[in-house]
């Protein structure tokens, strides 16, 4: 092994056009995951794997295609979040990656901290509790914001924020061609019901909000 490389337990199979690997143990930013699946296919290769560890279990179906990769399956949870995304990362010669994705997400509001911890101030003051499901898509690289094509569809029967409960919780919001919107938002609350919309033109950088 290289100086620095610790070794990984666990066993590898080589067999006919079959790569399999059972109970590898691999440390990651101070955790450790257990990884079992297998690669066949040499020409064309396919992976589908099993990765668990203390606080994320998932499985994943894997295409290996000329310049992408082609997620047919990727399902699992983050503490008490779930996830469940398919789609295609492109990999263009000399340019960043491109996503193709969508899926469907069940997230513990509680635990946002943990998974956007750089909006984890904002989430010490929203103070938010309950279930938040989200529906949608997402097409661009990740650093052509501008350009992202974005749709999605989150909702809570019971939500609170700022320590205010609320109810029949949606929030739907659309990115394409530059133009976000309309973002619609509406909630119930004991006063009544808040609602929302607006849009942002991200071709100018004068007055975007309408």
């Amino acid at each position: 092994l290289m100086p620095g490389v610790a070794p990984v337990p666990g066993v590898l199979r080589l067999s006919n056009n079959r790569l399999r690997w059972e109970d590898l143990r691999v440390p990651f930013h101070g955790a450790l995951f257990r990884l079992d699946g297998e690669l066949t296919d040499f020409a064309k290769p396919k992976v589908a794997s099993t990765v668990k560890s203390e606080r994320i279990n998932f499985t994943t179906d894997l295409n290996l295609l000329h310049q992408a990769l082609q997620i047919t399956g990727l399902k699992g949870s983050y503490d008490l979040s779930a996830f469940d995304v398919r789609g295609d990362v492109h990999f263009p010669t000399g340019e960043a990656p491109r996503f193709d994705l969508k899926g469907t997400l069940d997230l513990d509001a509680k635990g946002l901290d943990e998974i956007f911890p750089s909006l984890k101030t904002a989430w010490a003051v929203c103070k938010p509790e309950g279930r938040v499901t989200i529906d949608g898509l997402f097409r661009g690289g990740l650093t052509d914001a501008k350009n992202w094509q974005m749709s999605f569809k989150a909702q809570a029967g019971e939500l609170s924020l700022l320590s205010h409960p609320l109810s029949d919780v949606k929030f739907d919001y659309d990115q394409r061609d530059r133009n976000i919107g309309p973002v619609i938002f509406s909630a119930s609350t004991y006063e009544g019901t808040a609602a929302g919309r607006f849009s942002v033109d991200l071709s100018s950088d004068a007055r975007p909000f309408r």
